[in-house]
């Protein structure tokens, strides 16, 4: 397992001055390398620099020769060094080996352009190198600047040497994405990928899915401010702070690929339908239901709304923008939807009795467990009742993260509900007012049609 690490050696001198035409500046800055140098190689922790291979360069001449290489390029101000670093497990290698790897790492990184000085310390349980690398390349003149990118070069290529000798690596955490991803949630992608196929698959030419993904709140950008086209065309969701490439998207939808498959559309369309002879079909009396009310109806609308709950998966409308935000919220919403089910809570009155009874729980399972523990440490030495007593502890904070989660989950369905209402309500609204534009069409078109037949015919 080896930990990588690379800082700068900096000067401590408030201004950069070049070696040839400042000498004292010039022997303050090669005392700064030596002294890193003399602490990599210290023999005290070498065994007498055994362990001490140098690149490019001579161990006892390497000051002068970094700083003789800054001079011939007229780069000796800014960073006079780098020092880098590279621990491995204890007990996993030897220092042999690890110096192995550390020349290795070196060469691979560094040794074509710069003078580096590699040493290995044996000095604690833990065998590591270091090395001090020249901050201007003798081949080439260019400074190496330490940017990310080396950084995670250095980590990969270390990791990298390790595998192949079975050397155990350090696993690095996911980023929220990927974690995100491979833990099969929904994504912004996913949702942008499946506004995107529902509208292809209603469209028949560009300029309707265009239209269609504006109805749905997007943003589409093609060209520059200029007028030129875009070499990355992008979207933008509803609410979203940035755009999106469609490059990025995956294959399938780079705006190419879009226009491919609205044309096959057209393809797959059957110029006869054959009509379908439709048996005959026994109904069943139902059976009378209690009617729902309350909180726990107005979240099974809302969970209707968002399409947790489908009627008709086939013939499912649109998520409305509305509600779009919600969507990347559907665990916890599912969670508080289960809990008004479960212990049929209908009111907020409802809700806050029930929230009143778990945190009284809480209390009386809280005052348990501290007792438990008093009683835990002074049986300390009766195997039996420390057993004991460390089970019921156990079982009471497992029982009291489960009662934490319901109040958490209260507080959410009291903060929710005025919200959820809301929503609903504009969401009404908003279908009231697509209705009466549809019907508005509808009659302008009759009025035109009507209009146009009483016109006179001219001679």
């Amino acid at each position: 397992m080896a930990v990588t690490s690379i800082w700068a050696v900096k000067s401590v001198a408030d201004h950069a001055i070049s070696y040839i035409c400042n000498p004292q500046k010039t022997a303050k800055n090669r005392n700064e390398v030596d002294n890193v140098i003399k602490y990599a190689a210290n023999e005290s922790k070498t065994e007498q620099s055994y362990y001490v291979t140098c690149l490019n360069c001579n161990q006892e001449h390497a000051v002068q020769q970094f700083a003789e290489t800054k001079a011939l390029w007229r780069k000796s101000d800014g960073r006079v060094a780098f020092h880098g670093y590279q621990s491995f497990k204890a007990g996993e290698v030897d220092a042999e080996q690890a110096h192995a790897i550390g020349v290795t790492l070196a060469k691979e990184l560094w040794g074509e352009r710069f003078e580096v000085v590699i040493a290995t310390h044996c000095n604690t349980d833990c065998f590591h190198n270091h090395f001090v690398i020249n901050s201007v390349s003798f081949k080439d003149g260019k400074k190496f600047y330490n940017s990310r990118t080396d950084y995670l070069k250095m980590k990969k290529i270390s990791d990298r040497i390790c595998r192949e000798l079975s050397l155990s690596v350090i696993g690095y955490n996911e980023t929220p994405y990927k974690k995100q991803i491979n833990s099969g949630k929904t994504t912004l992608y996913d949702t942008i990928r499946a506004d995107i196929d529902r509208a292809i698959s209603s469209s028949t030419t560009e300029t309707h899915f265009i239209k269609m993904l504006h109805e749905m709140g997007y943003t589409l950008k093609f060209h520059k401010v200029n007028g030129e086209l875009l070499k990355y065309p992008a979207i933008k969701p509803p609410d979203a702070s940035h755009f999106v490439r469609f490059y990025r998207l995956g294959e399938g939808y780079s705006p190419k690929e879009i226009g491919n498959r609205i044309l096959e559309n057209t393809k797959r369309e059957k110029p006869f339908v054959i009509p379908i002879i439709q048996g005959r079909i026994y109904y069943k009396k139902r059976k009378n239901r209690t009617k729902i009310k309350g909180l726990r109806a107005l979240y099974f609308h809302y969970c209707y709304k968002l399409h947790i709950i489908k009627k008709n998966p086939k013939s499912m409308k649109k998520v409305s923008v509305l509600l779009r935000e919600d969507m990347l919220k559907l665990e916890r919403l599912d969670k508080q939807t289960q809990l008004l089910c479960k212990e049929k809570i209908s009111t907020l009155e409802d809700l806050t009795a029930f929230k009143s009874e778990i945190v009284q729980q809480i209390a009386v399972l809280t005052q348990k467990r501290h007792n438990l523990r008093n009683i835990k440490r002074k049986k300390w030495r009766n195997n039996e009742v420390y057993e004991s007593e460390s089970k019921q502890i156990t079982s009471i904070t497992k029982e009291l993260q489960m009662l934490r989660k319901k109040v958490v989950l209260c507080d959410e369905i009291e903060e929710r509900s005025n919200n959820v209402a809301y929503k609903l309500k504009l969401l009404l609204d908003e279908q009231k007012n697509e209705r009466k534009e549809i019907e508005n069409r509808e009659l302008f078109g009759r009025c035109s049609r009507t209009s146009g037949q009483n016109e006179p015919t001219r001679s």
